[in-house]
Order: structure tokens, then C-alpha cells, then sequence
């Protein structure tokens, strides 16, 4: 009878030893997931950054197209004024 508290105690604790077995390979799967993870959270931050980049080249691009077209609509503007002015100063002397 001495021998089953040894044997039970024997076999719990390889029932112990082989869940910690189990347990460290599940922990391998899940670091190499973690890694793979983070590659693609890498990846994703630099095409972000990619993203970003080009969306500020095209602003100022933007930007810049904007301001063209407003000095161009202000010199049409500007010349559509001189010339009424004109028509305008042509009808008051012929009217005088």
C-alpha cells in the first residue's frame, strides 16, 4: 500500500509536467502570431506613412492650383472692371 500515494503522486505530476509541455508549445504558436502581427502592423504603418506623404504632395499641389486660378479669375475680373469703367466714362461723355 506505500506504493500508490507515490504512484498517484507520480502521476499527477507527469499529468503536471506534460500540461507545461502543452503549455510551451502553445506559447511558441502564440509568439510566432505575435510576431506576424507586428510585421504586419509594421507594414501598415509604413504604407500610412507612404499615404500620408503623397496626400501632402498632392495638397500642396492642390494649393498651388488653387492660387493660379484665383489670380487668374482676379486679372479677368480686373479687366472685365477696366473695361466697363471705360464704356461706362464713354456713355457719361456721351450723355453730357
Amino acid at each position: 500500500m506505500a506504493k500508490k500515494p507515490l504512484d498517484l503522486n507520480t502521476k499527477i505530476l507527469t499529468e503536471i509536467r506534460d500540461e507545461m509541455r502543452g503549455m510551451r508549445a502553445e506559447l511558441v504558436e502564440l509568439r510566432t502570431e505575435v510576431t506576424r502581427t507586428n510585421a504586419r502592423i509594421d507594414e501598415t504603418n509604413n504604407r500610412l506613412t507612404q499615404v500620408e506623404l503623397h496626400l501632402a504632395t498632392e495638397l500642396v499641389a492642390v494649393a498651388y492650383a488653387v492660387r493660379e486660378v484665383k489670380e487668374l479669375l482676379g486679372e479677368q475680373h480686373s479687366a472685365r472692371l477696366a473695361d466697363h469703367e471705360r464704356r461706362l466714362a464713354a456713355l457719361e461723355a456721351k450723355a453730357s
